[in-house]
């Protein structure tokens, strides 16, 4: 017989290892994770948010469009350059920039590279003509002016002719620009009877040498030296008076006064280049100063070609005979020039001294203090007082049987000691 006191005692003793049991349960004691069951699933870990794997990025750089391979090839291969100035341009993009460059402005910079500011590209290659080439040009040019000129006093067409002006022109200009000294010689030969053809072909030389020296390109040359050439043509209507062998009378010197405008009447029947030759001619003898005719026009209102032939009108003048006076040598004339210099200004008169007559023009009869003679042949722009001088006459006054010629900036010895006329030689 079971006693109650036993089943008490075992129930006590079921319920004291119950509450073992449960306590064990509820607490259990950690394993380290390589004795987790095989069964349970590997935890994932946490992504790191904003930062790919490794992976990822050398995924990604491979998936990289090949411009922008190409703008970092560019950016590495600049070694000068801080990656942090985005402003400035890799020296790729500036080679492809100037590749693209429109031709115009190819042209623009050669010009300026070069001493005249003309590229030699420009002149297409052309050569420096010789001192008889020279004066066949010379007398060629002439010869197309007296056409124009002849044709234009009776009013007839003139189209072919004038065209043909404007080929000898540019020809006279491509050698000053190639440094033709032959070219500025020119102006020294002696004229015909009827000096005006000779006067504005010359007056064409002088003023394409003072634009050079304001730097003007080849187009701009071209274009003051045809106007120029034709900056008389109103003159042809006054034969009979420039061809006196006297000084004019008042009424007569009135009525030449009208060569300008009847010169701007003849040119309004010529085409293109001519056309803008109209106001330059009309004002050729306006002076910076109000001083001149027809309009007295201050210097604003002129026109910088109408400045440039003004004064390379007066300058041919001055320095060749007319049939009622005798010539005057250049130093003459420059101090006649500088007397009326508020006329001018002053940079054009800048530009006809150092590169014209400061102070030894071409063809000036000169004696040394060694007693030689001979005549200035060669300036020297940065030593103006010591030309290059071609010595025909020995210090005994004996001509010499071969020419020789002296640079005066090498001979610091020698120097100029007066100027001779022609028949002093």
């Amino acid at each position: 017989m079971v006693r109650m006191s036993d089943i008490l005692k075992k129930a006590k003793e079921r319920k004291a290892e119950g509450k073992k049991r449960g306590t064990s349960a509820e607490i259990p004691e950690e394993q380290p994770q390589s004795q987790l069951p095989e069964s349970l699933p590997p935890q994932r870990p946490q992504a790191e948010p904003k930062q790919p794997s490794p992976t990822v990025e050398k995924e990604t750089e491979k998936e990289k469009p090949e411009t922008e391979e190409k703008i970092e090839a560019q950016s590495k291969s600049e070694t000068k350059i801080s990656y942090s100035e985005p402003k400035q341009p890799s020296p790729t993009v500036e080679k492809e920039t100037e590749k693209e460059k429109p031709e115009t402005e190819e042209k623009i910079e050669a010009q300026s590279k070069s001493e005249t500011k003309i590229s030699y590209s420009a002149l297409g290659g052309l050569r420096l003509l010789n001192e008889e080439e020279s004066i066949k040009l010379y007398r060629d040019t002439i010869s197309s002016v007296k056409d124009v000129y002849d044709k234009a006093e009776t009013d007839q067409e003139v189209a072919a002719e004038s065209e043909n002006i404007t080929i000898h022109v540019e020809k006279l200009v491509n050698q000053q620009c190639l440094g033709n000294n032959n070219i500025l010689n020119l102006i020294n030969l002696p004229t015909d009877s009827d000096f005006i053809y000779t006067h504005v072909v010359n007056v064409c030389i002088l003023s394409v040498e003072i634009g050079l020296g304001l730097e003007y390109d080849k187009a701009q040359l071209v274009e003051l030296g045809t106007i120029a050439v034709v900056h008389d043509i109103g003159m042809v209507k006054f034969r009979d008076l420039y061809k006196l062998p006297r000084k004019l009378s008042e009424h007569e010197y009135k009525r030449i006064k009208r060569h300008p405008e009847i010169g701007a009447e003849i040119l309004e029947k010529f085409k293109g280049i001519y056309k803008k030759a109209i106001s330059v001619v009309y004002q050729e003898h306006e002076r910076v100063d109000g001083s001149g005719y027809p309009r007295g026009l201050r210097n604003g209102a002129i026109n910088e070609y109408t400045k440039i032939i003004g004064v390379a009108d007066v300058y041919e003048a001055l320095t060749h005979s007319r049939p009622h006076r005798v010539k005057n040598y250049a130093p003459e004339s420059l101090k006649q020039i500088i007397n009326m210099k508020n006329s001018f200004e002053k940079k054009i008169l800048k530009v006809l001294l150092e590169r014209i007559g400061c102070p030894f023009s071409f063809g000036t009869y000169v004696k040394l203090n060694s007693r030689e003679k001979g005549k200035i042949v060669k300036r020297n722009i940065k030593f103006p007082f010591r030309p290059i001088v071609e010595i025909t006459y020995d210090s005994n006054g004996q001509m010499r049987e071969k020419t020789k010629t002296i640079d005066l900036t090498k001979c610091p010895a020698l120097y100029i000691a007066g100027f001779l006329k022609s028949e002093e030689i």
